[in-house]
């Protein structure tokens, strides 16, 4: 691998991320999940299997979120650094360009608070795996929607019936979240999009002209994948750490708790300490866990 080129072309995340994203997937999969029949734990009369029910259920969905999305992530990275060095490919490179800035969109704004929303619970979950039978069961409305919409949201067919949180945002709504003069990302979707659609962009690149003289040249792919890289290298390194980010730190805000079957070695082998979010979650934790009590800006649903 041509770790220089690749980083020309994609920037240093394209390089250092990967071997520990590989790390961490193998420390991931075959993870299994259990789910209750929403009907049986409705019906459940002992409140304490009913928390660390619930709590469990939503560790499994977090980190399905964050291995699913460091999968998707790995797939359209590669397929981006292979159309760009191993076989030049700019319609191609542009295609996987676009799938990653959409899953790294779609990740940040599903999950991007994740994280953080669990070190807030570390209270409520403790408890709940501790089997504690005091206390009352505490939940997170807004948790569950963001890790249902991950995992299930999709276009629906026309009369499909499904729950609100499947029906998935249009790529634009997504993009927009994060788009802005320092990372102009609407812009570069959009250039992508004329490559991959067919459009002007996706044959001028291939067309040389002199006075009234045109003509098809054989394909020079590295050059157009070089210029739009250098364009856009801030939003093209900017959605690598926006996508990776928030699965390590899914990955981390889980290792802090007595869930032994979820726990990833390789995450936590990770230095984050620089992380502003990391960092107001360790706080967040260890200041729950001090004084036994939840956190003071912490909203949470409670039912007996």
């Amino acid at each position: 691998m041509n770790e220089l080129l690749i980083e020309k072309i994609l920037g240093k995340p394209a390089v250092i991320f990967p071997p520990f994203i590989q790390k961490i997937l193998e420390d991931a999969y075959d993870t299994p999940y259990m789910f209750m029949d929403i009907d049986a734990f409705n019906q459940l009369n002992d409140a304490t299997k009913a928390k660390q029910t619930y709590w469990l259920e939503m560790l499994y969905r977090a980190h399905w979120a964050a291995t699913s999305n460091l999968v998707r992530h790995t797939k359209w990275l590669d397929g981006c650094i292979a159309s760009a060095t191993f076989s030049p490919n700019f319609i191609s490179f542009c295609s996987n360009l676009r799938g990653l800035l959409e899953s790294a969109t779609d990740a940040y704004s599903a999950l991007g608070d994740v994280a953080e929303t669990l070190a807030n619970a570390t209270h409520f979950i403790d408890d709940a795996l501790a089997l504690n039978p005091n206390g009352m069961l505490a939940t997170s409305d807004e948790l569950e929607k963001q890790l249902i919409h991950f995992n299930f949201a999709r276009k629906l067919e026309k009369n499909e019936t499904a729950p609100f949180e499947h029906r998935a945002k249009s790529v634009n709504d997504y993009i927009l979240e994060l788009d802005g003069p320092e990372l102009p990302l609407r812009k570069l979707y959009s250039e992508l999009c004329q490559v991959v659609h067919p459009a002007f962009q996706a044959t001028s690149w291939l067309i040389e002209g002199k006075n009234d003289s045109y003509w098809i040249t054989k394909p020079d792919d590295i050059s157009p994948i070089q210029n739009i890289c250098d364009r856009y290298a801030n939003c093209i390194e900017f959605i690598q750490l926006a996508s990776a980010n928030t699965s390590f730190l899914i990955y981390k805000a889980i290792n802090n708790f007595n869930c032994k079957e979820l726990h990833n070695t390789a995450a936590e082998k990770i230095n984050m300490s620089n992380n502003l979010i990391f960092q107001r979650m360790q706080l967040t934790t260890k200041l729950q866990r001090e004084s036994k009590k939840p956190h003071a800006d912490t909203i949470f649903e409670r039912a007996q």
